[in-house]
């Protein structure tokens, strides 16, 4: 009897040993699965940067494809660190806003600013955008300076930012009248109700192109001066710890598509569509009609 209840209590030792090895054998496999599982995903999935930005066609839109070509050239840029990117689109306003109070990691597109800097970290320039002087074909305003414009009503759009007319217009050699669009800046124009309207020279052909009725379209041209070229940038929140690290990564992309050419090619491309540019390079080319 003795006999037999020493080896029930060493077979229950045993078994009570053995369970404990299991189980730990068992909880440091899963905790090493999910090390390796997570070591694995690290390498395997790529990192996402959440960019807001708002309509402004064709470099930026929500219905392009690519969601435009600015964006184009960002996602591909940062794929080259493996880096993915999600966009959102909103109103520009509220997309400054929320990128700059770090509920986005930043916002594209936009020009150089002192006060920009003092938010975001910013990028090399994305591309470069060439303003221009569009206008009717029937009234041409050949300048050299700004002095050249004086008492001419030159249209502007609300939220942006015309830096080289702004002292034109403090000093009084400009009348500006403001509108909600640049849409609507195109209609004024060949209404004869402003004289002048600076616009992104490919923005302005796309909206021409689309957006413009065909009569009101034909009536508008372009002088060939740039009132400015200006390079466009995201904008990456500061207050993010990963700003500084994705700053490096989407300049680093940038640089090399540069090299590689793409994106000359792609802001080719995109301006391309715009078949507008030849015919009404060829109506304004031709002489006013009399009474015109």
């Amino acid at each position: 009897m003795a006999t037999l209840l020493s080896v029930a209590v060493v077979y229950r030792t045993m078994t009570i040993r053995a369970f404990r090895w299991a189980l730990l054998c068992a909880l440091f496999g899963l905790m090493w699965g999910s090390g390796y599982t997570q070591a694995q995903d690290d390498k395997t999935v790529p990192q996402t940067v959440v960019l807001a930005n708002g309509e402004w066609s064709p470099y930026l839109s929500k219905n392009l494809p690519y969601y435009g070509v600015a964006s184009r050239i960002v996602s591909a840029a940062f794929a080259t660190q493996g880096v993915r990117v999600k966009y959102v689109f909103l109103p520009w306003k509220r997309a400054f806003y929320m990128a700059g109070k770090g509920e986005f990691d930043g916002t594209l597109a936009w020009r150089d600013s002192p006060s920009r800097e003092k938010l975001f970290r910013m990028s090399d320039p994305v591309f470069m955008g060439k303003t221009v002087f569009f206008h009717t074909r029937q009234h041409r305003y050949p300048w050299s300076t700004l002095d050249d414009l004086k008492g001419l009503r030159v249209g502007e759009t609300l939220g942006y930012i015309y830096n080289h007319l702004a002292a034109a217009e403090q000093r009084g050699l400009i009348h500006t009248e403001r509108a909600p669009t640049d849409r609507l800046n195109f209609l004024k124009l060949a209404h004869g109700r402003i004289d002048l309207f600076p616009c992104d020279l490919t923005v302005g052909l796309w909206l021409l192109n689309t957006k413009v009725p065909p009569e009101e379209a034909a009536q508008i041209t372009w002088s060939p001066q740039p009132l400015e070229v200006v390079g466009y940038h995201v904008l990456l929140t500061r207050t993010s710890s990963r700003s500084r690290m994705l700053l490096q990564k989407l300049n680093r992309g940038l640089a090399q598509l540069r090299r590689e050419g793409v994106v000359q090619q792609w802001l080719k491309e995109a301006s391309a569509p715009l078949s507008l540019t030849d015919s009404l390079r060829s109506i304004s080319s031709a002489p006013p009609q009399s009474g015109g």
